[in-house]
């Protein structure tokens, strides 16, 4: 990955480039910096590392704040610390999976209207059991990053 800036409109804006084995990069995200619009927050819920760094820099690229979990007993306790107005939940994890963890969430007074999107390696498999314990959408895995700038206004800017 490259990381480099250039000046728009006045604003440093940042451009992530990612290469994947060749001289040619085989995306490049514009956004804004991190901090400039960090006024909603995106819990991150993922147990592979690296798939939860990528999907780290790609929200805050978007101008959102990004909270992370490793797995859903994580992501109770860091929906009740710090209320997201979002959730990126994988379905299938260790300690506690993405829909027992939505179902408690979905029970809690405070956080029972937060947006859940779940991520899934699984295809539809699991879909019905998703949905059935509150999940407001189920996307497949591998995540389309060109896609994501879109699915977050949408859940976090409904209007």
């Amino acid at each position: 990955m490259e990381y480099d800036s250039h000046l728009f409109c006045g604003i440093e804006s940042y451009r992530l480039l990612v290469y994947v084995g060749g001289v040619e990069p085989q995306f490049a995200i514009d956004s804004l910096p991190p901090g400039v619009f960090m006024n909603k927050k995106v819990l991150i819920v993922e147990d592979v590392a690296d798939v939860r760094a990528m999907m780290m820099i790609m929200v805050r690229l978007n101008g959102y704040e990004a909270i992370e979990a490793r797995d859903g007993y994580e992501a109770i306790v860091e929906t009740k610390k710090h209320h997201p107005d979002l959730i990126l939940m994988d379905l299938a994890m260790p300690v506690m999976d993405g829909v027992q963890a939505t179902k408690i969430i979905r029970g809690m007074d405070d956080c029972a209207d937060i947006p859940i999107i779940a991520l899934t390696a699984y295809g539809k498999t699991l879909n019905d059991e998703a949905f059935q314990s509150g999940i407001n959408e189920v996307i497949v895995k591998p995540i389309d990053f060109d896609n994501l700038q879109p699915l977050l206004n949408h859940y976090l800017y409904p209007n």
